[in-house]
């Protein structure tokens, strides 16, 4: 009986054993195979997604540089210093002797701006295969003129020998010499060089700003084209 049991216990284990052997037999042979195979699948799809995802950035990238230039409603582009002389004049006649006049020097500043609120979906081309980017915007315009009357300068008063006293402007005659520096200020901001030189600053902000709205969407080394439309109020240009 006690031989009987031994050998039992031994046909167990090694059945068992027999078993063990087989299924990890089987495991190398058939499952891990397909696996890796399955594995080697994955790098392929996460590719394939990527160029997806590159495609929609492109694709999307219109709409947001329609929406956040529109964001930036008016840009101001240029701020330049502005000087001017007016000269008041009280004279009788053209005789030297009943000459009364004074020059002021007035100093001011002057901000062109570019009107960005009317940007839309047909101011904007994306060339993919090109790689740029082309937006129409209006031309810069003058938008304020402003006078720093601190730094206001009166010269001494030009008498002839028949004229006495100095020159005190009234109110309304001070802002009539302040409207009228405005205005000759003005026309200084549109002759052609200030003018140009406006273009030339507002297309590089403009690059800029567009470049930081496209940082992450598109590569960097897309051009950006600006074309400026004429305003639609004439600035005297």
């Amino acid at each position: 009986m006690a031989k009987k049991k031994i050998f039992k216990k031994r046909y167990v284990v090694w059945t068992l054993l027999c078993l063990t052997i087989g299924f990890y037999l089987s495991y190398r042979i058939f499952i891990v195979p397909n696996k890796e195979a399955s594995l080697q699948k994955v790098p392929v799809a996460v590719h394939q997604l990527s160029d997806v995802k590159n495609i929609f950035k492109k694709l999307k990238i219109k709409d947001v540089l329609v929406h956040d230039i529109q964001q930036s409603q008016e840009l101001i582009t240029t701020e330049i210093t502005l000087e001017d002389t007016i000269t008041w004049d009280e004279s009788w006649g053209n005789f030297d002797i009943f000459k009364k006049m004074q020059r002021i020097h007035i100093s001011g500043s002057g901000i062109y701006t570019v009107d960005l609120k009317n940007i839309n979906d047909e101011s904007i081309t994306v060339d993919n295969k090109l790689k740029t980017i082309n937006i129409k915007v209006p031309s810069p315009k003058v938008k304020t003129v402003s006078i720093d009357e601190e730094k206001t300068k009166y010269e001494s008063v030009e008498k002839g020998l028949l004229r006495f006293g100095d020159i005190k402007l009234l109110p309304e005659e001070h802002q009539i010499v302040m409207q009228e520096a405005k205005e000759k200020m003005k026309s200084t901001m549109l002759d052609k060089k200030n003018y140009e030189k406006s273009k030339d600053n507002s297309e590089k902000i403009l690059k800029e700003l567009i470049k930081g709205i496209t940082q992450g969407y598109i590569n960097d080394d897309y051009n950006v084209n600006v074309l400026f439309t004429e305003p639609k109020e004439a600035e005297g240009i």
